[in-house]
């Protein structure tokens, strides 16, 4: 079983527990916890839009991380139980510069009572302009290139380096438990050696354990916390988990860190198709709002997504169909699955896709139709 502490532990730098309550956005405090003073807010595009599904950071006065958490659907979130006076609130979405507000709790301004205890409300605008802005333009066909992840660059010893190629090149033959006791030995050798250790993770991750899994992405993180393929896997075990919003967010992230990598843009639709599948719009308002939200950023992501080169293009019209089915329109998610199999025609479960299709077509049929494949 998976060590529920250690699994919502998602960076160095986003280094706290992922709990329940706080990863949800605007949670409603607990009436059995002490009292305390919060911190709830909204992070928002120029328009008013919220910015739904992206992480939020809470620092301290020193600009050490205290926690974290996630905006809902309308770009909502809240820190509560607060012990200190001055904190941070950091707020870095794809598309977007990067926001920090000051809180200050003792101070009246922003304060729900006097003297300032209760909550403290801050509204957090943010702006265009960073540098995954571009993604826009340049998936439309326009706008200068995307930039990759940044660089980096470490002088590893090559008797580690060796013991790492060698693993690399058993892990390809197949020889997955061989390869990973290789770089396990790399690692002995150079304990700070960056790719040895997202490999190991990543490798780890595949064969479902976990927990070593993540004590390997961690200090991959803390070696080189810029990387977005460290935010990827952790995003993928929280795919894994069931935490389709939060996983969304960390894609989302990881986007922010390389707009140029499709996979990312991708991923975050995938996650919210699959948030969006855990709605019951029936249930009340708020969840069919909600479900829609998610439906939307799944689709404006998808577009994001679709790659010049067309390397993720198949994979655009296999969740677009998902995304068109979950919305009751049926032949936009038959068209989709068409292109689906005009780009991928040897595909292992064609038939099955063209099974769904056929159903998707037929009004009359009394037999919903399965869902797309994922």
């Amino acid at each position: 079983m998976i060590n529920r502490t250690r699994a919502f532990v998602i960076l160095a730098i986003l280094p706290l527990l992922f709990i329940a309550s706080g990863a949800r956005g605007a949670p409603t405090p607990q009436p059995q916890q002490m009292p305390g003073k919060s911190i709830r807010g909204r992070a928002h595009s120029a328009s008013g839009d919220g910015v739904a599904w992206v992480v939020v950071r809470l620092l301290s006065a020193r600009g050490e991380s205290v926690t974290l958490t996630v905006t809902n659907n309308a770009g909502e979130f809240q820190f509560s139980d607060l012990k200190e006076t001055n904190y941070m609130v950091v707020v870095a979405a794809p598309g977007f510069q990067t926001a920090a507000e000051k809180v200050n709790l003792n101070d009246r301004a922003g304060a729900s009572r006097p003297g300032g205890g209760g909550v403290h409300t801050v509204d957090i605008k943010l702006v265009p302009g960073d540098s995954s802005s571009s993604s826009s333009s340049s998936s439309n066909g326009g706008g200068a290139a995307q930039p990759a992840r940044t660089a980096f660059t470490q002088n590893v010893p090559k008797a580690a380096r060796d013991v790492f190629e060698r693993a690399m090149r058993l892990g390809k033959a197949g020889r997955k438990e061989v390869a990973n006791t290789l770089m396990q030995e790399a690692i002995k050798i150079f304990p700070d050696y960056f790719d040895a250790r997202l490999a190991l993770g990543s490798e780890l991750l595949k064969a479902g354990r976990m927990n070593e899994a993540i004590a390997e992405l961690e200090q991959a993180s803390r070696i080189n916390p810029k990387d977005d393929r460290v935010y990827q896997s952790f995003a993928v075990m929280m795919m894994k988990m069931g935490r389709f919003e939060i996983a969304a967010a960390i894609f989302a992230e990881a986007a922010r860190l390389n707009p140029a990598e499709p996979f990312h843009r991708l991923m975050r639709a995938n996650a919210l198709i699959n948030h969006a599948f855990t709605l019951d719009a029936s249930r009340s308002a708020s969840a069919a709002a909600e479900r829609s939200d998610a439906l939307n950023e799944a689709e404006k992501n998808l577009r994001l997504a679709v790659d010049k080169n067309g390397k993720s293009l198949a994979a655009v019209h296999l969740q677009m169909a998902r995304l068109y089915q979950e919305r009751g329109e049926r032949e936009r998610a038959a068209a989709e699955l068409d292109q689906y199999l005009a780009l991928e025609p040897g595909v292992k479960n064609a038939d099955e896709i063209r099974a769904v299709i056929q159903k998707l077509r037929t009004p009359t049929s009394s037999v919903a139709p399965s869902s797309p494949p994922r």
